[in-house]
C-alpha cells in the first residue's frame, strides 16, 4: 500500500512538473512574441518621428521666413534686420505674441535696440492683420493672396490714360466705335495680361510654402531649372509648374522632356504641375509630346493635395484666399477696372471733345 502510494505521488509531482514547465515556456514564448512586437512598432514610430522631425525642421523653415519677409513690409526694415527677428524669435508663435516690450528687446551687438517706436508700431499693426488659428502654411497662403490683391489694385489706382497702349488698326477691325469702347478694350487687355503673370508668380510661391523645399534644386540646364521641389516618402520630386492645363506649346514639352531627363539622372523624379484645370482639358499639344504624360503630370486638386500631404487642400486654399480678399476688398476688381473705365473716357472727353474718333486714333499710329 505504501508503494503505490508513493508511485501515485511521484507520478502526480511529475505531470505537475511536466505541466508547469509547458506553461512556462508558453510564457516565454509569449514574452517573445511581445518583444518582437513591441521592437517592430518602435522601430514604425521611430520612422515616424524621423519623419515627423523633417517635416517640423521645413515648417519651421517656413516660419522663419514668414517672420522675415514681414518685417520687410515695414518702412525702415531691411534685410538685416528682417534676418535678425527672424533668428531671434523660437517660433511664429512667439513672434505673433509678442509685444512692445517684447520687440524692443531685439538688439544687435552693441546691445541696442534695432527698432525704434515707430517701426515697432508698424510691426504690430502688420502682425495685427494675421487671422488667428491657421497653421503656418495656411498663413502664408492667406498672406500671399491679401498682398497679390493689394499690388493688383494699388497698380490699377496708379494707371493713367497714357499708360495704356491704343492698337488704332486692332481698334477699327474690331469696330471700337466710342472712346468707352477703345479704352474698355486696351484697358482689359493690360490689366488682364499683368493679372495672369503676376498670379503665376504668387500661386507658385503658395505651393511651394504648403510642402515645398525652400532650397532650390540645380541640375545645370541655364534658365530650366524646376520650380519646386517636393521631398516625400524617401523621394524626390522637381516640378515645373504651370498656372492652367494650355500654357504649353510643342517646343516648351519638349525643352520639358529633356529636363525630366537630367532630373532622373541624378536619382530624382521629374514632374509637370498645373495648379488647376481637369484631366480631360489638358491640350493634345501636352498630352501628345509629353513622354509618359499620365504618369508625369499632376494637376488641380491632385498636386496640391501632393504638395500639402493633406487630402482635399485645394478646398482649403479657396476658403483662404476668399477670406483674404474679402478683407483687402469690398467690391469685386471687375468692378475697380470699370470705374477706372469711367475715369478714362472722360479724361479722353476733357482732352479731345467732339474730336473724330479717326483723327484721334490717327495719334497712335
Amino acid at each position: 500500500m505504501g508503494d503505490a502510494l508513493l508511485e501515485i505521488r511521484d507520478d502526480y509531482w511529475q505531470r505537475q512538473f511536466v505541466f508547469e514547465a509547458q506553461e512556462l515556456a508558453r510564457g516565454l514564448m509569449k514574452i517573445r512574441s511581445s518583444t518582437l512586437s513591441l521592437l517592430y512598432y518602435q522601430d514604425r514610430i521611430n520612422k515616424n518621428e524621423n519623419r515627423g522631425c523633417m517635416r517640423a525642421e521645413l515648417l519651421k523653415e517656413y516660419e522663419k521666413e514668414f517672420i522675415y519677409e514681414i518685417s520687410l513690409l515695414v518702412d525702415g526694415i531691411g534685410k538685416t534686420t528682417a534676418g535678425a527677428l527672424a533668428e531671434y524669435f523660437d517660433s511664429f508663435d512667439d513672434f505673433i505674441k509678442a509685444s512692445v516690450k517684447d520687440l524692443s528687446k531685439v538688439v544687435n551687438s552693441k546691445g541696442k535696440s534695432i527698432l525704434n517706436d515707430d517701426k515697432i508700431k508698424d510691426l504690430l499693426l502688420a502682425k495685427k492683420e494675421l487671422p488667428s488659428g491657421l497653421k503656418i502654411t495656411e498663413v502664408w497662403i492667406y498672406f500671399l493672396a491679401k498682398q497679390f490683391i493689394r499690388n493688383q489694385v494699388v497698380s490699377l489706382q496708379r494707371m493713367q490714360l497714357d499708360d495704356i497702349e491704343i492698337n488704332p488698326l486692332l481698334a477699327k477691325v474690331l469696330v471700337l466705335q466710342t472712346p468707352a469702347d477703345i479704352i474698355r478694350f486696351n484697358i482689359y487687355q493690360s490689366v488682364t495680361r499683368s493679372v495672369v503673370t503676376s498670379w503665376g508668380s504668387m500661386v507658385e510661391r503658395m505651393l511651394k510654402f504648403s510642402g515645398c523645399e525652400l532650397e532650390d534644386f540645380k541640375i545645370g540646364i541655364k534658365g530650366r531649372e524646376p520650380d519646386l521641389v517636393k521631398k516625400y516618402q524617401g523621394k524626390t520630386y522637381c516640378l515645373q509648374i504651370k498656372s492652367g492645363p494650355n500654357t504649353m506649346n510643342v517646343d516648351m514639352v519638349e525643352s520639358l522632356n529633356k529636363v525630366i531627363v537630367e532630373i532622373e539622372k541624378k536619382g530624382c523624379v521629374g514632374l509637370l504641375g498645373m495648379t488647376y484645370g481637369r484631366k480631360d482639358s489638358v491640350s493634345q499639344q501636352i498630352l501628345g509630346n509629353l513622354k509618359d504624360a499620365s504618369a508625369k503630370i499632376k494637376m488641380g486638386r491632385d498636386l496640391w493635395d501632393f504638395i500639402s500631404e493633406t487630402k482635399n487642400y485645394h478646398v482649403k486654399v479657396i476658403d483662404i484666399i476668399d477670406i483674404a480678399t474679402k478683407k483687402e476688398m469690398r467690391t469685386s476688381y471687375i468692378k475697380l477696372i470699370e470705374d477706372k473705365v469711367d475715369e478714362f473716357t472722360k479724361v479722353w472727353q476733357d482732352k479731345h471733345g467732339d474730336e473724330p474718333i479717326n483723327k484721334i486714333l490717327e495719334e497712335y499710329i
